[in-house]
């Protein structure tokens, strides 16, 4: 039966056979029977799923026997082992309604042993393109990564010359071999074809105006960015300040990658854009000032959700002030804010230790940076009780720090007198 003989394909010979002998013999019964429910739409075969073909599949799958198979080289075209899987996952959710198993594809002339190649003594580049072949044609890889490395082999048509010439001599003196030599001849010459074949045009995004070209980016960064906080993932700084697991939640990949996808100028509008629509949330302010060297994060950010603390709060809100763009600023305050005191607190507690038995946010790390910005739209000073306790003092602190931010910080900026002094005429 084509089930049977493709789950036979994919575990392999009888040396080799992975799959336990209770599976195999449960499969042979059932497909033995003379009325067994399956029937053929063209060409491929139907199977319903009944208790003996479920008991089956879930025996092997409980044995972890069809999901952990390491098939060898020979028989890693085979189509039916990710068909196979495909059912297993897909058991559960499919009671009583057929599953279609592909039966295994035609064989082709291609040569998939590395012992034939070496065995024609061809070169190593030659025998890990044809390997690559191999791969495309199992739907490995695709055309377009296949042609990038036939483009970066230096010589690769004389390369491939060369084997089709040897595989001829070969052909003459040995006529046993011919078989052989003529599928590696056709595999040189489908090789040839593919790094000679254009790449598929892509679509002229940057020909679109500004406009749309905005709007489709807005709307694939609303697609990945399904939230408007965003929490960076990486940071140069190990400054050590406390952060809660929950912070550290693996993201999605499509998150991580979607900038290295873009072209040059088209990143750049897509940082333009990122950057001005979501708020991004930093764990201190150490990992603030670490993003803020980048260049487009620094001139196009526009809400700030920041944790105050760590020793780096003067220099990172110093350098906040400066950023053109920015409309919103939310200081979290903990327990942990008063760690770091400010150089003229450090300096005064050598002549006055009394006073700072009790550290106070007045004299904070970072303070007087702080009510240096201006031109704020909103300004707030908010609890992180979420992930760290807020004894009833600190509570009082954040009171007071966030009206006088809502008072100094929303004050427009000063501008520059940029005006140049002019020599008077008499």
């Amino acid at each position: 039966m084509i089930f049977f003989g493709a789950l036979h394909s994919v575990v392999g010979p009888t040396r080799n056979r992975v799959c336990s002998s209770s599976c195999l013999e449960a499969g042979k019964k059932f497909f033995q029977r003379p009325h067994h429910p399956t029937f053929h739409l063209h060409g491929a075969l139907y199977l319903r799923h009944t208790p003996l073909a479920r008991r089956t599949l879930l025996a092997a799958a409980h044995r972890r026997t069809l999901r952990s198979l390491t098939l060898r080289r020979k028989y890693q075209s085979n189509v039916p082992f990710l068909i196979l899987n495909q059912l297993l996952a897909k058991h559960s959710a499919c009671k009583g309604r057929p599953t279609c198993i592909m039966p295994t594809p035609k064989a082709s002339p291609q040569v998939e042993n590395r012992t034939v190649y070496a065995g024609y003594r061809l070169p190593r580049v030659v025998q890990s393109l044809l390997s690559d072949l191999n791969l495309y044609h199992a739907e490995r890889i695709d055309a377009a990564h296949l042609r990038r490395m036939l483009n970066r082999i230096p010589g690769r048509r004389s390369l491939i010359a060369d084997t089709i010439a040897k595989c001829g001599r070969i052909m003459k003196t040995r006529p046993k071999e011919g078989k052989k030599c003529a599928a590696i001849i056709q595999m040189c010459l489908e090789l040839g074809n593919i790094a000679d074949d254009l790449p598929t045009p892509s679509f002229p995004i940057m020909r679109l105006p500004a406009e749309i070209r905005a709007n489709i980016l807005h709307r694939i960064i609303a697609n990945t960015f399904p939230s408007e906080g965003v929490v960076p993932t990486t940071c140069d700084s190990d400054c050590g300040c406390p952060r809660h697991r929950e912070e550290y939640w693996p993201q999605p990949w499509e998150r991580q990658a979607m900038p290295t996808l873009l072209s040059t100028v088209l990143r750049q509008e897509y940082s333009r854009i990122f950057y001005r629509s979501k708020t991004f949330r930093f764990r201190c302010t150490c990992e603030l000032l670490a993003h803020l060297s980048n260049v487009d994060f620094f001139n196009n950010v526009r809400r700030i959700n920041v944790h105050w603390c760590g020793k780096d709060s003067a220099e990172a809100f110093e350098r906040l002030a400066d950023c053109p763009r920015l409309e919103t600023l939310d200081v979290g305050v903990s327990k942990f804010t008063n760690t770091f005191l400010s150089a003229r607190a450090l300096s005064m507690k050598d002549f006055f230790p009394t006073n700072y038995r009790t550290t106070r946010i007045v004299d904070t790390n970072g303070l007087d940076e702080l009510l240096r910005i201006r031109g704020l739209k909103s300004a707030r000073a908010v609890r992180v009780a979420r992930f760290f306790a807020v004894p009833e003092s600190v509570e009082m602190e954040r009171a007071a720090l966030g009206n006088i931010l809502k008072d100094l910080l929303t004050e427009p900026r000063e501008e520059a007198d940029d005006e140049t002094p002019t020599n008077s005429q008499q």
